[in-house]
């Protein structure tokens, strides 16, 4: 019926995408969850070196939801509920709309301990780039192009789009500071960043119609990004 809400990862490099699907797998079995890993075509296709490794975010909770046969399930917590409609009632949440109320408490537990992004550059940002993926990388060398001939950028890069760094932007609103957001899209995030703000910021937006080619194997390049900051500051 609508509401729900799916924990999304944003890799920005390969060994990101090596160490985020990791984590992806965290979140999904921590929060009983699904997770959206959200690549783009560049960081697809690009080669860089990764080191394999396996990471440890910590222990995971019981699983006491999970069917382990009746003698194991009935000293654990009792029996399960299967309605006419599919959905499995779990006890304690023995009707639907205390199913949903457990939802949405889930919701809010994961908006208030999974957030993570990255701050570059931006303590004393007078413009803050927000960005992801590939977008990020190419905003980052622009920002220390930027920096080189004294302008003030730096960048909040979301590393989960859900649940999104909403606090971390607002804070550089009332900082004073503006915003561009850079995606190479036709302006998705720039409606979070609009929430974030609160209205008290100006926020601008460098979209796909930036490519450094007018064709599919475009992207947004560095020095495109550092026109638009020059013209912003």
């Amino acid at each position: 019926h609508g509401g729900y809400r799916n924990i999304v990862v944003a890799p920005a490099s390969a060994q990101e995408s090596h160490d985020l699907v990791q984590l992806a797998f965290y979140l999904a079995d921590k929060h009983r969850t699904p997770v959206v890993m959200l690549s783009d075509g560049i960081v697809g296709q690009t080669a860089e070196s990764v080191e394999v490794k396996t990471l440890d975010f910590g222990p995971l909770p019981e699983k006491e939801w999970a069917f382990m046969g009746r003698e194991k399930h009935k000293s654990k917590m009792g029996s399960f509920l299967i309605s006419s409609g599919g959905m499995p009632l779990i006890t304690p949440y023995p009707t639907y709309v205390s199913y949903i109320h457990h939802l949405r408490d889930k919701f809010q537990e994961i908006a208030d301990t999974e957030v993570r992004y990255e701050m570059y550059r931006a303590d004393d940002a007078e413009l803050v780039i927000i960005a992801f993926g590939y977008c990020a990388r190419s905003s980052k060398e622009a920002i220390n192009m930027a920096r080189d001939e004294g302008l003030k950028v730096g960048m909040i890069r979301p590393i989960t789009l859900m649940p999104f760094p909403y606090q971390a932007i607002k804070e550089k609103a009332l900082q004073g500071c503006r915003f561009l957001v850079v995606e190479d899209n036709q302006g998705l995030m720039i409606e979070d960043v609009k929430v974030a703000v609160e209205m008290r910021a100006e926020v601008n937006l460098l979209d796909l119609s930036a490519r450094h080619i007018p064709t599919d194997g475009g992207m947004i390049m560095p020095g495109r990004v550092f026109e638009e900051v020059k013209k912003l500051l």
